[in-house]
């Protein structure tokens, strides 16, 4: 009976051994790089120990061997593996040091898995330990998990606590939601002295410019220029800036991030990303008939199907409104192709408003301005005036100020014949009033 007994300590004891020279052994994998090789060693350790805490339940270093089950599965991202064993630790375990232990990596499983309400009760005893690395886990812990529950104020009071550097991010968006931008700022600043994960920091600054984007381009002018983050980074920073000034259509500003972009990022994808947001941004921003050409040597030199398109339609337009010869149906097409094929309803107004201007006694004048009046309605109420001053006779002005619209379907018909066909069938909806949607009021 004794031996049986001997054995089967010596049979615990090897495992439970066997166990924590391998998590040893991961632990200086991961220190060195080798990430395969770690992962391998972790989960040999976790099958290590849970063969020791299925065959020995009785013992007392059973818990020791549900913390190291734990802490292997969860090391390799099996935190619903790690959960049971480290609950059944916190619960079952006297030892104090082995709870604690148990609480941090279960609230750590807990957060990762999303169990954000659990995290709070399970790590909130530890956050008064007398160990200080423990308590300020806890801390972190417990912070993270309410601000991810949208408890940003009652989350400051452990984050603003705590000197983990893992915890910035969490800091600063709980400022941020708070209204605390200044704040915000600062730890952001601070922040660049860790490492850097570029898109958690990315989706702070667009926290940040959603309230204050001023405040948003100083931290990104303080990182582009700190010297410490490379050109990925930095590219995809400045990219990200530039789309949201785009988005408020503050023009300069989001050229100026795109060609920084483009500067840093070298021969890179990024930087072509970052040329073809400049030539976009360009594109639909223009609004003179003389930029034509040379948005079309700017698209030239990018690649991709959508550049080839545009250099090509760009390029057509740009010869038919600098040839005088041009016929007006010609440039009218290609102001039509302007703004339904690449939608820079700017420049094609722009286009419409140059064929009236070079021909006003040509027929499709009226069509041009109604198209204007569709893509610019500031400018309806001035254009229908133009209209019923200088085109009252127009079957386009009666159709849209409501009159019969005499000859609407003969002039569209004629149009479409001289095109081969290709003119729109506007006159299917010329005889229901109500069903214009070119109608000026």
């Amino acid at each position: 009976m004794a031996l049986a007994l001997l054995g089967s300590a010596c049979a615990y004891f090897n495992g439970l051994y066997n166990a924590n020279r391998l998590a040893d052994e991961a632990r200086q994998a991961e220190s060195q790089g080798r990430r395969g090789e770690a992962r391998s060693l972790w989960l040999q350790a976790a099958a290590k120990a849970d063969s020791v805490a299925s065959r020995y339940p009785e013992s007392k270093y059973f818990d020791d061997a549900l913390l190291m089950s734990g802490l292997a599965h969860s090391r390799v991202g099996e935190c619903p593996d790690a959960i049971p064993p480290l609950q059944n630790a916190v619960s079952s375990s006297t030892d104090s040091s082995v709870v604690a232990q148990a609480r941090i990596l279960l609230g750590r499983c807990q957060l990762e898995t999303g169990e954000f309400e659990s995290v709070p009760s399970t790590v909130g005893p530890v956050a008064d330990h007398l160990d200080p690395r423990w308590a300020e886990e806890a801390r972190t812990l417990r912070g993270r998990a309410v601000l991810a529950s949208g408890d940003a104020p009652r989350a400051l009071v452990d984050l603003e606590r705590t000197e983990d550097s893992l915890a910035l991010a969490d800091l600063a968006a709980a400022l941020i939601a708070t209204n605390q931008l200044t704040r915000a700022y600062d730890v952001l600043s601070f922040a660049l002295r860790f490492e850097y994960e570029n898109p958690k920091w990315s989706e702070l600054i667009a926290r940040l410019a959603e309230r204050d984007p001023d405040l948003a381009r100083e931290i990104v002018d303080e990182w582009v220029e700190g010297g410490v983050l490379e050109s990925g980074p930095i590219g995809r920073l400045l990219i990200d800036e530039g789309d949201r000034w785009a988005e408020r259509d503050s023009v300069e500003l989001a050229s100026s991030r795109y060609r920084q972009a483009t500067a840093t990022a070298g021969d890179s994808p990024l930087a072509d990303e970052a040329r073809h947001r400049l030539a976009e941004l360009q594109l639909q921003a223009a609004s003179d008939v003389s930029s034509v050409a040379e948005l079309a040597e700017q698209f030239s030199q990018l690649s991709g199907r959508r550049a080839v398109r545009v250099t090509s339609l760009l390029q057509d337009a740009a010869i038919a409104f600098r040839n005088p010869m041009t016929d007006d149906l010609t440039r009218f097409h290609h102001a039509e192709a302007v703004r339904d094929s690449l939608g820079a309803t700017a420049l094609s107004s722009a286009m419409f408003l140059q064929l009236v201007t070079d021909n006003p006694g040509s027929v499709l004048a009226p069509k041009a301005l109604l198209a204007v009046a569709l893509m610019e309605p500031l400018k309806a109420d001035s254009i229908r005036g133009v209209l019923l001053k200088d085109y009252p006779d127009s079957p386009y002005t009666q159709l849209v100020t409501g009159g019969p619209g005499a000859g609407f379907s003969a002039v569209e018909d004629s149009l479409r014949r001289v095109s081969g066909g290709e003119w729109p069938d506007t006159s299917r909806t010329s005889g229901r009033r109500d069903s214009r949607p070119w109608r000026l009021r």
